[in-house]
C-alpha cells in the first residue's frame, strides 16, 4: 500500500455523481470513473501494445489511448523503482509540463480491503506533501478515487488517481496535468478518457 505516489500533481474536485456505469467524479479533466468496469479476457488474448491499447495478460488489465498520434507509450520492463509499469505521456508540453498517465500494480495481502487501501493511500500522500482535497470509494467494485494538489518546479499541477483491488493485486492509475488554462480541453478529455478506459480482464 506504499505505491500511490508516482508523479507529483494537483486536482480540484467537484461533486460525485451516481450513474448507470457506477460512481463517477466530476473533475477538471472531465468525468472520471470511481467504479471499475471489466472486459472479457478472451477478447484480449495478446500481451503488450495492440494498436492503441495495452494489454497485460499477466496482471489482467487493458487500457487504451487516443488514435490521433499525440500520445507516447512507454512500457517499463521490469517496472521502475517506484513500481510504474506503463507510462502514457503527451508528445507536446503544455506550461512546460507533459500531461501523463502512469499505471502501478502491486501485490497486497488478501486481507486488505479497498477502505484500508484508500486510507493508506491518503496518509501516504499527506506525508509526502500532497494536499488531498477529496476521496471516495465504491465497495461494490472494490475501487476508489483520490484527488490531490501540489506545486512543483513548473507550477501548480493536479493529480487524479483511481485505485482498484482485485486480489492479489492493487492497481493505481494516475493522471497528471498543470492547472489553469495551460492544459487544452482536448488534452483534458484525453486524460479522462484514458483513465476511464482501464478495465480488469475477467
Amino acid at each position: 500500500m506504499k505505491k500511490w505516489i508516482a508523479l507529483p500533481a494537483l486536482l480540484v474536485l467537484v461533486p460525485v455523481l451516481a450513474c448507470g456505469a457506477g460512481v463517477t467524479a466530476k473533475t477538471p479533466m472531465g468525468d472520471i470513473a470511481v467504479s471499475c468496469l471489466t472486459a472479457k479476457v478472451q477478447d484480449y488474448p495478446n500481451d503488450g501494445i495492440q494498436g492503441t491499447s495495452y494489454v497485460s495478460t499477466k496482471y489482467k488489465y487493458v487500457v487504451s489511448w487516443p488514435k490521433d498520434g499525440t500520445w507516447d507509450v512507454q512500457e517499463k520492463k521490469p517496472p521502475d523503482p517506484s513500481g510504474v509499469m506503463l507510462v502514457l505521456i503527451t508528445k507536446d508540453a503544455f506550461g512546460n509540463f507533459k500531461p501523463n498517465i502512469n499505471i502501478i500494480v502491486e501485490e497486497i495481502p488478501a486481507s486488505v480491503t479497498i477502505g484500508q487501501y484508500l486510507t493508506g493511500g491518503v496518509a501516504s500522500l499527506n506525508q509526502n506533501g500532497f494536499n488531498v482535497v477529496a476521496d471516495m470509494k465504491d465497495d461494490e467494485t472494490s475501487s476508489c478515487f483520490v484527488a490531490s494538489t501540489k506545486t512543483i518546479e513548473v507550477g501548480e499541477c493536479y493529480l487524479a488517481q483511481r485505485a482498484i483491488i482485485s486480489h492479489p493485486y492493487a492497481y493505481v492509475i494516475t493522471g497528471v496535468m498543470r492547472t489553469g488554462d495551460v492544459t487544452p480541453d482536448k488534452v483534458r478529455k484525453d486524460l479522462s478518457g484514458i483513465l476511464n478506459s482501464f478495465r480488469l480482464l475477467k
